[in-house]
C-alpha cells in the first residue's frame, strides 16, 4: 500500500500529469463558457420528436419551430391559394407564418440572423408537441427573386431538408394577372399605368441589351433569370437554379388548373409530400386573393369586397410575340415538373 501511495503520489506531481490536469480543466472551462453564452442566445433545443425542430426562449417562454416547408411560387399562379388550404389543416400551424422576403431579409450569403428568422414561427406549446405538426412560410417571390441564388443556397445551408411547394400557371397567364394586379394598385393610387404593350416592348429591349452584353451562354442564360413581368414566367430556368441547390425529390409540381377544378386531388398530394393526415378539402371555404381572374361569380366578388376589372386584352402582334417567347421554355418546363397546361392562352 505505501509503493502504491508513493507512486500515485510521484506521478501526480510529473510534468505530463500536471500538463494532462490542465488540458481537462481548460477544457471543463471551455465547455462552461460555451454553455453560457448559448443561454445567453434565449433559445434551447426540446426533445420533441416531431417534424419541425422547435426551441423555447427562455425569457419570453415562447415556442419556435423550425418551417418545414415554403411555398416558392409562381407568383402570380395560385400559390396564396394552396397556402389558404394549408392554413386549414389542425396540424400545419400557421398563424405566425411570416411574409414573403421574410427569410432574403434576415440572411444574406455573408451574414444570417436565423434565430430571428425562427422566431416568426411562434405556435402554443401544445401544438408543437404534436408528433406531426409542422409549420411553413409562403414566399412566392423566392422562385424568380432568389438574389442570384443566394436565396437557396443559403436555405441549403440552414434547413437542407426543407420541401419546396411550387405551383405553375401558364405564363401568359400568369403575366396578364400580375399586370391585372399592379394595375389595380396603380389605379387605386389614381396614378397613370403603362399599357402592357409599353411594358413589353420596354422589357424586350432590355432583354435584347442583355443578350448584347453577355459574353457566354451562361451569361446570356442569366438574363431569363432576372425577375421582371417577362422573364418570371421562365419557370425552367428559375427552377433549375433551385436545383442546383436542392435534390428534386424535395420539390412538388403543382398545376394551378388542378389546384382550381380538383383542390381535393391536389391537397390529397400536397397531404402526403408533408407528410401529414389527409384531410377532406370539399367543404372547405378559403379566402381568395385579388385579383384572380379564375372567380366569376358574382356572389364570391361581393364576398371579396372588390370588383374585378376586365384583363388587358393582348393584341394579335403582342399575343404571337408572348408564345413565341414561352414556346420553347413551356416545353423544357414539361419535362422538367411533368406540368402541361391543357386549354393554354396560346392555344385559343
Amino acid at each position: 500500500k505505501f509503493l502504491v501511495v508513493l507512486r500515485s503520489s510521484v506521478i501526480m506531481r510529473s510534468p505530463a500529469y500536471k500538463s494532462q490536469q490542465l488540458k481537462l480543466l481548460v477544457a471543463v472551462l471551455l465547455f462552461l463558457l460555451v454553455f453560457y453564452f448559448y443561454s445567453l442566445s434565449g433559445t434551447s433545443k426540446t426533445n420533441w420528436h416531431n417534424q419541425s425542430e422547435c426551441f423555447s426562449d427562455k425569457k419570453t417562454k415562447q415556442i419556435y419551430c423550425k418551417p418545414s416547408f415554403q411555398i416558392i411560387g409562381a407568383s402570380r399562379a395560385g400559390a396564396t391559394i394552396l397556402f389558404n388550404y394549408l392554413q386549414r389543416h389542425p396540424q400545419i400551424y400557421s398563424s405566425k407564418i411570416i411574409s414573403d422576403t421574410s427569410f432574403a431579409g434576415k440572411c444574406t450569403v455573408t451574414k444570417c440572423s436565423i434565430n430571428d428568422y425562427w422566431k416568426g414561427f411562434r405556435v402554443p406549446e401544445g401544438v408543437a408537441q404534436h408528433k406531426n405538426m409542422i409549420t411553413g412560410e409562403l414566399a412566392p417571390s423566392y422562385l424568380t427573386d432568389n438574389k442570384n441564388g443566394d436565396v437557396p443556397k443559403i436555405l441549403k445551408q440552414h434547413l437542407p431538408k426543407l420541401k419546396f411547394l411550387v405551383v405553375l400557371q401558364d405564363p401568359v397567364e400568369r403575366l396578364i394577372s400580375d399586370y391585372n394586379q399592379d394595375e389595380h394598385a396603380t389605379k387605386k393610387l389614381k396614378k397613370t399605368h403603362p399599357s402592357l404593350d409599353q411594358i413589353i416592348a420596354k422589357l424586350e429591349g432590355e432583354l435584347k441589351n442583355c443578350y448584347t452584353l453577355a459574353t457566354s451562354p451562361e451569361n446570356r442564360k442569366s438574363c431569363h433569370t432576372s425577375t421582371n413581368l417577362l422573364t418570371s414566367g421562365l419557370y425552367a430556368d428559375h427552377i433549375n437554379e433551385w436545383l442546383k441547390h436542392f435534390p428534386k425529390k424535395q420539390f412538388l409540381f403543382l398545376n394551378n388548373q388542378d389546384l382550381q377544378s380538383s383542390p381535393n386531388l391536389v391537397m390529397q398530394k400536397v397531404y402526403q409530400f408533408l407528410e401529414v393526415p389527409e384531410i377532406d378539402v370539399r367543404k372547405i371555404e378559403i379566402d381568395i386573393p385579388f385579383p384572380d381572374e379564375t372567380v366569376k361569380d358574382p356572389a364570391k366578388l361581393a364576398k371579396m369586397k372588390v370588383t374585378l376589372e376586365e384583363p388587358p386584352k393582348l393584341t394579335n402582334q403582342l399575343k404571337e410575340y408572348l408564345c413565341e417567347f414561352y414556346k420553347s421554355n413551356i416545353a423544357q418546363t414539361a419535362k422538367l415538373t411533368g406540368i402541361q397546361y391543357v386549354g393554354s392562352y396560346c392555344d385559343r
